[in-house]
């Protein structure tokens, strides 16, 4: 019966070529300058490396830029060009034995606010501050807790800050740091936006901390932080 036949599994094999050492699937192209490792990799892995490489630089530069701009912390202010992002993951969980906290933060009853609005400029109003008010709780939350980093940088000394920026638009946001920071990050970020949120509206957010070791895959550990933040989210 066909059933009985024995199936055969087709294996991508290529005898003169070293596989990726990321996905370890197809041959490897080159290895990227800026990966910590040196890994060689496939030209799919290589743009997805590059891609993740510029959007961490393009989110710790906005963190440096209200450091500078906006922070009215004038150790702040200075500390900001001493000041750069973590090489990879593993480096952000170093400071707390290899693991990592991952943050996921929303805003609470943000829809039922939204229905209170009436005109457009409200809605602007309203809009805006939630945009303003999530980055500079977060940026503020982060710089509060590595005080002592910026002091450093501060002094002229270059400083790699454990932490990155993953998300943060309206007012969701994502953020990885050490798992020893994590939790004290969400709690001054919690605070920090109701705070600031007053001028407004009384606005509220919830937040998940997820926290595993540096090798976990991000993906499952997102998805643990996202339930921990839905269960804050009936308190």
């Amino acid at each position: 019966a066909k059933e009985s036949k024995q199936q055969r599994l087709q294996v991508q094999t290529f005898p003169y070529a070293h596989l990726c050492e990321s996905c370890r699937l197809l041959p490897t192209s080159c290895r990227h300058p800026n990966d910590p490792n040196g890994r060689l990799l496939c030209p799919a892995c290589w743009e997805k490396f590059d891609k993740g490489q510029q959007r961490t630089l393009r989110s710790f530069k906005k963190f440096r830029d209200w450091l500078q701009e906006d922070s009215d912390n004038d150790r702040w202010a200075q500390a900001a060009h001493n000041l750069s992002p973590p090489k990879d993951i593993d480096e952000i969980g170093q400071q707390a034995n290899d693991y990592i906290g991952l943050i996921v933060c929303d805003g609470n009853h943000i829809g039922e606010h939204l229905k209170g609005l009436e005109t457009k400029s409200e809605f602007e109003q309203f809009s805006s501050a939630l945009q303003d008010t999530t980055h500079s709780g977060i940026y503020r939350a982060v710089a509060r807790t590595f005080e002592a980093e910026l002091q450093e940088a501060a002094s002229g000394k270059p400083q790699r800050l454990p932490v990155e920026f993953v998300l943060i638009g309206g007012d969701d946001m994502v953020v990885i740091a050490p798992a020893n920071k994590a939790v004290v990050i969400a709690k001054q970020f919690c605070v920090e936006f109701q705070k600031n949120m007053r001028n407004v509206k009384e606005v509220s957010t919830s937040a998940g901390v997820a926290i595993a070791h540096s090798h976990y895959p991000l993906h499952a550990l997102h998805r643990i932080a996202d339930d921990l933040l839905k269960s804050a989210k009936k308190r």
